[in-house]
């Protein structure tokens, strides 16, 4: 785990926080290069990328249960009898849409996997690493 001066930490913070840089600058009393330098060095780019994989990882999983929500109420308008044709032609037409596009996200990730491992031989072979 990287650890941080407690200066370089706060411009982090405030960074990550949306503060601009010369706000940064002005807080901490420095120059603006010097957080610009603070903030593309590979210790800061790390703490700087470690919360953005959190921000993703809990939006990710907060529309993923949107989506099952979305998914039921689109299967429910799909099934209900008594909605009007046009509402449930629209949630069929959404599931049908939906489903392409995972299954040919999914094929791009199978063959993107079958790459990476035809790959991996060549990447270990001696002399290229």
């Amino acid at each position: 785990m990287t650890v941080l001066d407690p200066a370089r930490q706060h411009a982090l913070t405030r960074y990550l926080e949306g503060a601009k840089v010369r706000h940064i600058a002005r807080e901490l009393e420095v120059a603006e290069r010097t957080i610009y330098k603070w903030m593309n060095d590979p210790e800061s780019q790390d703490v700087i990328q470690r919360a953005k994989d959190e921000v993703v990882t809990g939006l990710l999983a907060r529309y993923l249960e949107a989506s099952e929500d979305a998914a039921r109420f689109v299967t429910s308008v799909l099934n209900d009898p008594r909605a009007p044709l046009s509402a449930r032609f629209a949630a069929a037409r959404m599931v049908m849409d939906a489903t392409f596009r995972l299954l040919g996200q999914h094929d791009l990730v199978v063959r993107m996997q079958r790459l990476e491992a035809a790959m991996q031989p060549i990447d270990t072979a001696p002399g290229l690493g």
